[in-house]
């Protein structure tokens, strides 16, 4: 009987311990908006979002890596360089903590590229 209990008693105690370690980093991008209009540049800004295990949530905007003229999407190469080095620089942070990338999804809406949502777990 003592030992169903001591066991019991630990399942509880370790079941209590164990709790969502799940972090969601989301990029995306969002067109600007002046005073209710669209921005006539055309130029879509880029954004990083952080969700933290503790419920924190932190967003930080990326370099703007396309810009829209006409019907034409184009991607600057340097900016686009700087984005994935900062997403980079983020998720290494996040896994040097002990987290593993366990799925990423992409994000694409009439053959544009969106962005992507990363899941990092604790094994």
């Amino acid at each position: 009987m003592m030992k169903k209990l001591f066991f019991l008693c630990a399942f509880l105690f370790m079941s209590m311990q164990v709790y969502a370690q799940l972090y969601i980093v989301r990029t995306y991008y969002e067109a600007p908006m002046d005073n209710d209009l669209l921005d006539t540049s055309g130029s879509f800004l880029s954004y990083m979002t952080t969700c933290a295990p503790d419920g924190t949530i932190s967003t930080i905007e990326l370099p703007t890596a396309s810009q829209t003229i006409s019907t034409y999407v184009y991607a600057s190469v340097e900016a686009t360089e700087q984005q994935m080095q900062i997403i980079n620089t983020e998720l290494n942070s996040i896994i040097n903590q002990g987290y593993k990338l366990i799925h990423t999804k992409e994000i694409l809406a009439t053959g544009a590229f969106v962005g992507s949502t990363y899941y990092l777990a604790v094994p």
